[in-house]
């Protein structure tokens, strides 16, 4: 239940922002960032193939990126360098983000991205949009965990 919505979501956010491609990361159990989702706009196609999204020193400095904010918007990355891991964006022609960490009970989760391979503006409504769209991508998944956690409690108790 949780992919299809997060599938729809991505879907939405892309063709609503009209990025080049959005999508979700989530935190492991281990700390690494994981790509659970993404929608490539260019090809109209969402990958739900889960794999890890970067090294550990790129996910470490990541988590201190959205850490620091509630949006993480870079609007020209050519001329922004913010650090190393915003650097390796360039080298895969990512030239402006915006990125909304999904916190649940104060801890960071994973997060929802949107990048474009040319420098973009991001307006104030667009932002807002992103982070409501992440609020309520973590509502989602929160929900998810209780419903798992209540049919495992109910075939344990059978």
């Amino acid at each position: 239940m949780l992919d299809e919505f997060m599938k729809k979501a991505v879907e939405i956010v892309g063709s609503f922002l009209q990025v080049d491609r959005v999508g979700v990361y989530m935190l492991t159990d281990l700390g690494e960032i994981q790509l659970v989702i993404s929608f490539d706009a260019k090809k109209d196609k969402v990958n739900a193939e889960k794999h890890r999204a970067m090294n550990r020193e790129y996910a470490n400095e990541y988590l201190d990126l959205i850490r620091q904010d509630r949006i993480l918007s870079v609007s020209n990355l050519e001329i922004e360098g913010i650090s190393p891991f915003i650097d390796s964006l360039k080298e895969v022609r990512v030239r402006s983000l915006i990125d909304i960490p999904l916190k649940k009970r104060g801890s960071i989760i994973g997060s929802l991205f949107c990048d474009m391979n040319t420098k973009r503006e991001w307006t104030p409504d667009e932002k807002q949009f992103v982070a409501s769209v992440g609020d309520i991508l973590t509502l989602a998944h929160e929900e998810d965990e209780l419903i798992t956690a209540s049919s495992v409690m109910e075939t344990s108790s059978e």
